[in-house]
C-alpha cells in the first residue's frame, strides 16, 4: 500500500482499513456467518476434529488485528519513504525493490515487533464473542460461565492467566524489539530519557 500509495491496491486497502476499524466487529462477525458460510460452503459450528471448521473463527479473530497492522505498518513506511537516506538510495540507483524490502520495511517494522507477541498471546488465549458465536469450548466462555456461576476461585484464576500472558506478551515484544533494531539493548540503562 504504501510502495503505491495512490493508486487501486492502496485505496482497497485503505477501504479495508476504514471498513474494520469504522463497523463494529459484531455486525462484519454477522456477516461473516451469513454470507461467507453459503458462499464458500463453510461450516459454522467449530469441531476440534475438523480444520476445515477452523478457517471462519481464524478469519473473524484475524480482521481487527490485520486491518490494525496495515494501517500502522502503511503509516511507517510512507514516513521512512519521506526520509534523506532512501532519497540519496535512490539517486545512487538502488533497485526500488531492493530498497522497499532491505531498507524500509526493516525500519517501519521496528515499532510494529513490539505489539506482535502480545497479539499473538492474547489471540491464543481467545475472544468471548467469537467463541460464542461459532461454539467454541475455551478461556474466553469458560470466563463468562464462571462469572455467571460466581465461582470467584475460576474467575481469579482466569484474570491471573490473561494479565500474566499480557506482561508476557510485552516482554516478549520489547526483546523482538531488540533483536530487530540493533540501536536497543536489554540490559541496564544509564542514559536519560
Amino acid at each position: 500500500m504504501a510502495y503505491r500509495k495512490g493508486r487501486w491496491l492502496d485505496r482497497l486497502g485503505t477501504g479495508y482499513i476504514v471498513f474494520v476499524v469504522a463497523v463494529p466487529a459484531a455486525v462484519y462477525y454477522l456477516v461473516i456467518q451469513m454470507y461467507i458460510t453459503e458462499l464458500f460452503q463453510l461450516p459454522m459450528l467449530f469441531d476440534e476434529y475438523r480444520p476445515i471448521t477452523w478457517i471462519l473463527p481464524l478469519t473473524s479473530m484475524a480482521l481487527a488485528p490485520t486491518a490494525s497492522y496495515a494501517m500502522w505498518m502503511r503509516r511507517y513506511m510512507v514516513d521512512e519513504l519521506n526520509k534523506d537516506y532512501i532519497k540519496l538510495a535512490r539517486a545512487k540507483g538502488v533497485k526500488e525493490r531492493t530498497l522497499m524490502f532491505k531498507h524500509v520495511l526493516r525500519n517501519a517494522f521496528i515499532p510494529m515487533a513490539q505489539y506482535l507477541p502480545a497479539t499473538i498471546l492474547f489471540t491464543i488465549t481467545g475472544s468471548i464473542y467469537i467463541e460464542s458465536l461459532y461454539s467454541i469450548p475455551g478461556m474466553g466462555g469458560l470466563l463468562v460461565d464462571a462469572i455467571q456461576r460466581q465461582d470467584n476461585t475460576i474467575v481469579q484464576g482466569l484474570v491471573l492467566v490473561f494479565s500474566s500472558l499480557g506482561i508476557i506478551g510485552l516482554i516478549l515484544g520489547d526483546i523482538a524489539m531488540a533483536l530487530v533494531d540493533p540501536r536497543i539493548k536489554l540490559g541496564k540503562g544509564g542514559g536519560v530519557r
